[in-house]
């Protein structure tokens, strides 16, 4: 029995594998893209900056595109009158599958993608009694999911991106970011 789930565990990846290997992955181009994030909750809208490698199509369709991403965002806290800056940093790693709209405009696109996300958050301790304010940083690892759209100008030597996203990976850090990129094809 164990040996039949692993099969069946195992057979999928495997025809991954060799469709990959037919369509000969390979870089297609690498990138840069920044943009502002609109995280949920109470946090303000800040900025993503991060790099991103195209490396083609893995089967008939449909591409992979993997990136490093830096977010930052922060939000203001008052208490007896004193303010308090916190902020939200995440580092993500990840990638994401997509294809071409079959019909026009030709260079829309929309996928999903999967990534880990490293996160860095300020949190406020407040002591009634002396009005003090502690501010600690926590860290938090989650795996987070992303639906995406967006629209490619090919400037034959250069690409530019302009995409819209939205991040689920729960427990308040689910956010909308809008980038821009610029791709350089190889």
């Amino acid at each position: 029995m164990k040996r039949l789930k692993l099969i069946i565990f195992i057979f999928p990846f495997l025809l991954f594998l060799n469709n990959a290997n037919a369509q000969e992955i390979k870089l297609h181009s690498i990138g840069v893209k920044g943009g502002i994030i609109l995280p949920e909750g109470d946090w303000n809208t800040g900025y993503t900056v991060g790099v991103q490698v195209d490396m083609g199509e893995i089967i008939k369709e449909l591409y992979l595109v993997s990136s490093v991403n830096f977010m930052n965002s922060s939000k203001t806290i008052t208490n007896y009158g004193i303010s308090n800056d916190l902020s939200l940093a995440q580092f993500t790693i990840g990638a994401d599958l997509f294809g071409y709209s079959p019909v026009k405009p030709k260079n829309l696109y929309g996928g999903i993608g999967i990534y880990f996300h490293y996160i860095q958050k300020d949190i406020a301790k407040l002591y009634n009694i002396s009005r003090d304010v502690q501010i600690n940083s926590i860290d938090d690892n989650k795996l987070g999911f992303a639906l995406l759209v967006g629209y490619l100008i090919d400037l034959k030597t250069t690409e530019i991106t302009l995409g819209s996203r939205y991040i689920l990976a729960n427990d308040g850090y689910n956010a909308f970011l809008i980038t821009l990129g610029v791709n350089l094809p190889f």
